[in-house]
């Protein structure tokens, strides 16, 4: 039996943590893997000393471990593995940090697709208003306003649709939004399992 792998993706403060929290709640199996990217062993530092391939490089060498030591062996156990972003962010913010889409391409060819992808998205006002009140901000998030940063994973979505072709896009402006998505998600999984069986 073959696992499902889902990427939730979006901008940052967008509320994958609060999606997360809520498929982890209604998971009808204590057997999922949630994780995220970058992983835990990845120096957050990089992202401020790094920049453009440099960094790209560096993310997708995470990535490589995250998938021998994590994603992989859970998927060939039949797993169901959500990953707080995947590939689709590398699009996003490291062609925004002036590296071609082909060398992104390149860099993540050898990685297995997500079954699901997820991008969930919020007004660019809501977006703004989220990162003032949290006061954080990273080289890479000023490289983009939040129109650009949520326009451009539209535009980077296409070249990284799942073969099944699920691409779902979630829309997280109010309370209860994210309720809605997971339990999506959780049946456009369960489908993709049956599909898979």
């Amino acid at each position: 039996m073959t696992g499902v792998l889902v990427a939730l993706e979006g901008p940052k403060l967008v509320g994958k943590t609060t999606l997360v929290d809520r498929l982890r709640e209604y998971a009808p199996s204590q057997d999922w893997v949630f994780t995220k990217e970058p992983t835990a062993a990845f120096d957050l530092a990089n992202e401020e000393l790094a920049e453009g391939l440099t960094l790209a490089v560096k993310i997708a060498d995470d990535r490589a471990h995250h998938i021998s030591t994590e994603i992989g062996p859970a998927l060939s156990e039949g797993r169901v593995v959500i990953t707080d972003r995947f590939v689709l962010s590398s699009f996003v913010f490291h062609c925004g940090d002036g590296v071609e889409a082909s060398a992104i391409k390149a860099l993540n060819r050898d990685f297995p697709p997500p079954d699901i992808v997820v991008i969930l998205m919020c007004s660019p006002n809501s977006l703004r208003q989220r990162r003032e009140a949290r006061g954080i901000s990273t080289r890479l998030s000023t490289k983009m306003t939040a129109e650009q940063e949520l326009v451009t994973y539209l535009e980077y979505a296409d070249l990284c649709r799942p073969a099944s072709n699920e691409v779902l896009i979630g829309y997280n402006e109010r309370m209860g939004d994210c309720d809605a998505l997971a339990k999506r998600i959780i049946f456009e999984i369960e489908q993709q399992r049956t599909a898979n069986v």
